[in-house]
């Protein structure tokens, strides 16, 4: 049987292109939005550095 590289082509792009949207999916997603946002928020954040003891990062989660 012949096999043409087209043909292969053809699936791995749509197998990376389901992938892409799968993350996108994932990115957008209800639960996840809330982290994001507070991610995009840091380096804008004014206030005390982040440390890095586990007391550091409550409080800056407390300021935002």
């Amino acid at each position: 049987m012949e096999f043409d590289i087209t043909v292969l082509k053809q699936i791995s792009l749509l197998m990376f292109f389901l992938f892409f949207v799968g993350v996108v999916v994932w990115a957008f997603a209800s639960h996840r939005s809330r982290e994001f946002n507070h991610d995009a928020g840091l380096p804008l954040d004014e206030g005390r550095p982040v440390g890095t003891s586990s007391t550091a990062g409550a409080e800056e989660y407390r300021n935002v």
